[in-house]
């Protein structure tokens, strides 16, 4: 994990606890009764916080529900990724980046599991999933085409972004058949390691 990429304290815990309280609360009441069950002022007040807190920190119910926090990566996070460009690092340090980025999020078993909850009952919420993850990625890939250096027409980003996102996903899931307390960095880094055997060139056969 990235050196001092460890979860918030202070006034940015306080911040981080509100929003992750306003994500578990929304996604509860989607599970009990749907996204069209409660207002945005019953869930503010369930969370003990008012309607104009609750705009502070999502745009709509349906935000809050799937934890929408992409409003950028923080700045010490980005300059370390940008400072790292080396041969052969590109996909361990896009590795690096986005757990420490998620451990900041404070997202954890919980988060998963009342996300799948809430999706069971409100499936068309996956359309805003899908968005916000298109916008992280945009991000993600600008990131890397300034770190690398590449034009615009380079596949590199592109690439390496969506396949480290397929290695994080893929973690994610696993964490639900974990079960609370996985580690999200060691199941990440096993999943990379068995993504690059995928890749490895085929031994060459000497017997013939």
């Amino acid at each position: 994990m990235i050196d001092g990429a460890k979860k918030p304290v202070g006034r940015a815990a306080k911040k981080s606890r509100t929003r992750h309280e306003l994500s578990r609360v929304a996604r509860e009441l989607v599970a009990r009764h749907g996204m069209a069950g409660f207002t945005v002022d019953e869930l503010a007040a369930e969370v003990g916080v008012s309607r104009r807190t609750f705009f502070n920190y999502f745009p709509t119910k349906e935000h809050a529900v799937i934890g929408r926090v992409e409003d950028g990566f923080d700045d010490d996070l980005v300059e370390w990724f940008l400072a790292g460009a080396a041969p052969g690092r590109l996909v361990d340090d896009l590795v690096e980046f986005s757990v420490s980025h998620l451990v900041r999020l404070d997202i954890g078993f919980d988060d998963i599991e009342t996300v799948r909850r809430a999706l069971d009952r409100e499936p068309q919420l996956l359309n805003l999933i899908v968005r916000d993850g298109e916008e992280h990625d945009r991000r993600l890939i600008d990131l890397v085409r300034t770190r690398e250096g590449l034009p615009e027409e380079d596949p590199v980003p592109r690439l390496a972004v969506r396949l480290v996102g397929v290695v994080m996903r893929t973690a994610s899931e696993e964490i639900l058949r974990h079960g609370p307390g996985t580690d999200l960095g060691a199941l990440v880094h096993t999943h990379l390691a068995a993504a690059r055997a995928l890749f490895a060139p085929a031994p060459t056969d000497h017997t013939a």
